[in-house]
């Protein structure tokens, strides 16, 4: 029984490896994030998510009117401060931003900042679930309310 849970282990750790080095691999070679970043971006639902753009670094920072600097934390700073209602989501690979109620009242927009490549993504959606209330969302402006947290 104790060889089985061994060879068990080392099956598991094989694995665990393998998927690590496949994901650094994905999100620190540019040509293969961005093949992977623009997949997930069509596999999302269309009645839900609007609309998106990749760029550069620089395009993001000249679309929202920021001062160009090679300092992203500066870049992701004044992209936080302009913009209203941001929830930082960030992670190891990358900064990112949730924006509630921007550019309409029943819409959200996603804003991710790559921290070693010279990529970005903003996804814009609607605030719904299904697809007779996110045509409520996009025509009326009708959406659910946020979720309140009571602390």
């Amino acid at each position: 029984m104790a060889k089985f849970f061994s060879v068990i282990i080392k099956l598991l750790t094989g694995v665990f490896i393998s998927a690590a080095l496949t994901l650094l691999l994905i999100m620190f070679t540019p040509s293969i994030f961005n093949k992977a970043l623009g997949l997930w971006i069509e596999t999302l639902p269309s009645f839900k998510y609007v609309s998106y753009q990749v760029t550069s670094k620089q395009e993001l920072a000249d679309r929202f009117g920021l001062e160009t600097k090679d300092d992203d934390v500066a870049l992701f700073s004044q992209l936080q401060d302009s913009l209203p209602d941001t929830k930082d989501k960030s992670s190891p690979f990358f900064r990112f931003l949730t924006v509630h109620a921007y550019p309409t009242p029943c819409s959200f927009t996603l804003i991710g900042i790559h921290r070693t490549i010279d990529v970005t993504w903003q996804i814009e959606g609607l605030r719904c679930k299904g697809k007779e209330a996110c045509e409520l969302a996009k025509t009326q402006q009708i959406c659910p309310d946020k979720k309140k947290h009571d602390k």
